[in-house]
């Protein structure tokens, strides 16, 4: 329930409340009945007024309250920025841990699901590690290979590399719409912080230019990913500022084949030529069709 419609909700009780007592004296405090029957009828107006207005004016401050919180957010945005102070090359894998989904968190919501870093061509890691849900859950395990990754508990941790988030937004602020949070990507072993980044967003709800998720107004001097699906599947993750600091092996053949499935007679009907088969990064077209063998392009 908004915040908003429970506000307008008590003020409408309040209102009730009041007409209420004051039909109440009139009525069994005596007087004619003509009387009487009026004060019933003011009441009966009266409440249905109340109803009515309040449901119109939950909506009406609540989007005016989205307004401001948009054009606030950018007084939060002066500090917010991406910092690497080191990369590490041919990363394998991982290790995720952030606070519960709670409101908020909304440039994480993938960061959790395997597929955000290990869905060949695009995410090139070979394993990930996901805890911090909780001792129910421990810690999982999961290696690239086939279209849905499957968990698989482990008791120690072997990514030396880790990725975490705070959020910073007080409870106020989340009521109001706006969000904030530090990403941390850092060293298990010695606790060095490699790369930070540090920003804040508005929130607005279904509009009648977004009926069916939220649209996000962050700073606009932080480098965020961009998503162009439906807003209500929308999973935005931190593979792209993760990958710029633990960069992550190129694939070799054997994924490369096993992700096109390139072998003789394979891929698309009405394409057979290699050449112009997308292929991912650290891998060329011409080198993908020599040594699978499929033809000229």
């Amino acid at each position: 329930m908004s915040y908003y419609y429970f506000l307008g909700g008590t003020l409408a009780a309040m209102v009730l409340a009041l007409a209420f007592s004051i039909a109440w004296l009139i009525v069994h405090k005596g007087g004619r009945a003509e009387i009487r029957g009026k004060a019933k009828n003011a009441l009966r107006l009266t409440l249905l007024g109340t109803l009515v207005g309040a449901a119109a004016w939950a909506p009406l401050v609540e989007r005016r309250a989205e307004a401001a919180s948009i054009s606030e957010v950018s007084d939060y945005c002066a500090d917010a920025r991406e910092e690497i102070f080191r990369t590490v090359k041919d990363v394998e894998g991982l290790y995720v841990s952030g606070p519960s989904q709670t409101k908020g968190g909304e440039y994480h919501r993938g960061d959790r699901e395997a597929n955000s870093w290990l869905r060949r061509p695009e995410r090139l890691y070979r394993f990930l590690e996901i805890g911090g849900l909780g001792e129910r859950y421990g810690v999982r395990r999961y290696e690239a290979g086939g279209a849905f990754p499957e968990a698989r508990p482990t008791e120690e941790i072997s990514a030396r590399y880790g990725l975490t988030w705070i959020e910073l937004q007080t409870i106020d602020e989340g009521n109001r719409g706006i969000f904030g949070e530090v990403t941390l990507i850092y060293d298990r072993q010695t606790g060095e912080v490699l790369a930070r980044r540090h920003f804040y967003y508005a929130v607005e709800e279904g509009s009648p230019r977004n009926l069916n998720g939220t649209l996000l107004h962050p700073c606009q001097n932080v480098r965020l990913p961009v998503d162009t699906t439906e807003p209500r599947y929308r999973r935005f993750d931190s593979y792209d500022f993760v990958s710029r600091v633990l960069i992550p092996p190129a694939m070799d053949a054997t994924e490369i084949l096993a992700s096109y499935e390139l072998v003789k007679g394979g891929g698309r009907k009405e394409k057979l030529c290699g050449s112009s088969t997308k292929i991912g990064p650290g891998a060329s077209r011409l080198w993908v069709v020599i040594g699978v063998g499929v033809g000229k392009g």
